[in-house]
């Protein structure tokens, strides 16, 4: 699981931040803004999705994962070998008996590869461009993207409300 919560966590930090850009395009029309703020805007949203592409495939119609836009990229790869390996999932039996094959440890160990490569790629994306990309949006005085991970330091902890209270 720990592969396909890595790849998890940079798919929801990627689409978090491809939110922000829409809503920032929107803010740009509004604005009548140059167009090389949208250039920035659209060459980061590429980007991103050049990342994003790494590790889940595009669908032709939203929320249709039945209409996938080409092969299974990291994340439904990891799924599928976890389900295979593992105890199973949906309509694969695992083999949760039985120790991975050699072949399955060999798919294991390249996807390993490829997401350190993603990871890579994400890591160079918000640790470099995207501050890059925020620093000067400051200079102009636009708002600047947020990262996941930053708000999720920020969020406070529920606390149940007793019963007598509600």
């Amino acid at each position: 699981y720990r592969d396909m919560n890595a790849a998890v966590e940079m798919i929801n930090q990627i689409e978090w931040t491809r939110k922000q850009l829409e809503e920032f395009k929107k803010m740009l029309s509004a604005e009548k803004a140059e167009k090389v703020l949208f250039d920035s805007r659209d060459e980061l949203e590429k980007q991103a999705l050049a990342v994003e592409d790494r590790l889940i495939q595009r669908t032709l119609a939203d929320n249709d994962q039945k209409s996938f836009r080409g092969p299974l990229q990291l994340y439904m790869q990891l799924v599928w070998l976890d389900a295979e390996a593992g105890s199973g999932r949906a309509d694969v039996s695992g083999g949760a008996d039985f120790a991975p094959t050699a072949a399955e440890m060999e798919v294991h160990s390249l996807l390993e590869q490829r997401l350190d490569g993603a990871r890579a790629d994400f890591s160079a994306l918000y640790d470099t461009t995207i501050p890059a990309f925020n620093e000067s949006m400051r200079a102009k005085g636009l708002i600047q993207l947020v990262p996941v991970k930053e708000l999720q330091d920020e969020v406070p902890e529920l606390k149940e409300i007793p019963d007598d209270e509600e």
